[in-house]
């Protein structure tokens, strides 16, 4: 016998909020955490990407600003790492919303002498 099964989400915004300001997970982590969503019907994942503790976002007209502002000189997301995993969870039905609080929350940029006048 063929089998149909008629399903849907009961809500239209279903989301997970990864804080990345203050925890640095791999590309490859998040895109398990995407194909996670999508399977248990998830649709959106905020990405918190910015706070006091760390801005581990590349800025291409600030070169080098992750030195400063990652946990770790290595534990940052590169422009198109980013543009790569919206890519992939769009495929995957799901929906990122990115978290920048600029000017706000910008300790992080503290150590870099570029920056200073952010702080005062």
């Amino acid at each position: 016998l063929p089998l149909l099964i008629e399903d849907e989400p009961r809500y239209g915004y279903r989301g997970l909020l990864l804080d990345l300001s203050r925890t640095f997970y791999p590309t490859s982590t998040l895109r398990q955490i995407i194909d996670g969503l999508r399977m248990t019907k998830i649709n959106v994942l905020h990405l918190h990407l910015t706070d006091d503790d760390s801005i581990p976002i590349e800025y291409p007209s600030f070169t080098g600003i992750t030195n400063y502002t990652a946990f770790t000189p290595s534990e940052f997301y590169a422009v198109n790492q980013l543009k790569e995993l919206v890519r992939y969870a769009e495929e995957n039905g799901v929906k990122v919303i990115p978290e920048v609080d600029i000017p706000g929350h910008t300790r992080a940029f503290g150590d870099d002498p570029r920056l200073t006048h952010l702080l005062t």
